[in-house]
């Protein structure tokens, strides 16, 4: 089953004020290592940024998205994306970077070596809840993007598998089709609306 309507996701698109300082943030990150056979298509690695609607407090708006994707047969090179990482928590006040601790745990235990608040983001029941949280408040309209076009695709290249009562996990219509940023969504929603900003 679709994970949304594409044209629900474009209807959240508005013009957002640059971000600043003074408005509380959290970064999510998804990442695999990409293939290691050039007959392979690459993984991607993805990064969003979410802070609260600047003037609607109970949405949240994505203000940053960074999708990374090596040359086919290729590794990802963690260490350029890394020092974006840094790069955001320096100019922006970012309370927590949450990740998928699949392909990550190195990355973040040097960000939390470096002061950085790296918070693991349990793949069991707390993902099918942030999956399922992210698809109703982007059908409600309590989501806000630029209109990225990259972002765009992995949202429209998600499906869903539902499991029961507990919520809905997001994969990939087809092996070929990424979805890392829609992932990475869906765990920033869930960090943003836990935090009392």
């Amino acid at each position: 089953e679709k994970f949304v309507n594409i044209f629900w996701w474009d209807s959240c698109a508005e013009q957002l004020p640059s971000l600043t300082r003074n408005e509380p943030a959290v970064i999510a990150l998804d990442a695999s290592k990409g293939r290691e056979k050039p007959s392979m298509l690459a993984d991607t690695f993805a990064g969003v940024l979410w802070t609260r609607h600047p003037f609607r407090p109970d949405d949240v708006a994505v203000r940053y998205c960074g999708i990374w994707q090596p040359e086919p047969g290729r590794l990802l090179d963690y260490e350029p994306i890394e020092q974006e990482v840094y790069r955001l928590c320096r100019e922006f006040s970012v309370v927590e970077v949450c990740y998928d601790p699949t392909q990550l745990n190195q990355m973040a235990g040097n960000l939390r070596r470096n002061g950085i608040n790296a918070k693991e983001f349990q793949q069991g029941k707390p993902r099918l809840i942030a999956d399922k949280d992210l698809q109703t408040a982007i059908v409600s309209h309590r989501v806000t993007h630029d209109g990225n076009p990259l972002l765009r695709q992995h949202v429209d290249n998600a499906d869903i598998v539902k499991h029961g009562e507990e919520g809905i996990r997001l994969v990939k219509r087809a092996q070929s089709l990424k979805i890392d940023a829609c992932v990475a969504l869906a765990m920033c929603r869930n960090r943003t609306m836990y935090f009392n900003f």
